[in-house]
């Protein structure tokens, strides 16, 4: 996308019509877009052990919201693992593959962060 845009500019013809366009008083602004919870968009959240302020459900289903991923299983494609109490296998996964932990208090940080930018 980038090249094309630098293609039309090199191009004379297309110089010439905007120093045209920009003579008959045309304006260009950016146009100011709001706010959106992108920091989440496309990263994947795997949930371990048991939460005390929300079933697994609700909790995939928040960071679904906010444009996540969930998975079931650990992997170096893993962006966050949430542990809870009692935490499986996944959270020592977790450890060796230098995955992001978050405890419930700070995942409902994380979320709370998120949900605030709109």
């Amino acid at each position: 996308m980038a090249q094309s845009i630098v293609n039309f500019l090199k191009d004379e013809h297309n110089r010439q019509t905007i120093q045209r366009l920009l003579k008959a008083g045309i304006t260009f602004s950016v146009a100011e877009r709001p706010a959106t919870r992108m920091d989440l968009v496309g990263k994947i959240f795997v949930f371990t052990g048991a939460l005390q302020t929300m079933s697994r459900d609700e909790a995939k289903a928040l960071v679904e919201k906010l444009g996540a991923r969930t998975s079931s299983s650990v992997s170096s494609r893993t962006d966050y693992v949430v542990v809870g109490e009692n935490p499986g296998s996944k959270a020592e996964l977790a450890r060796q593959l230098n995955v992001r932990m978050l405890s419930e208090t700070e995942f409902l940080q994380l979320i709370d962060a998120e949900e605030r930018k709109t």
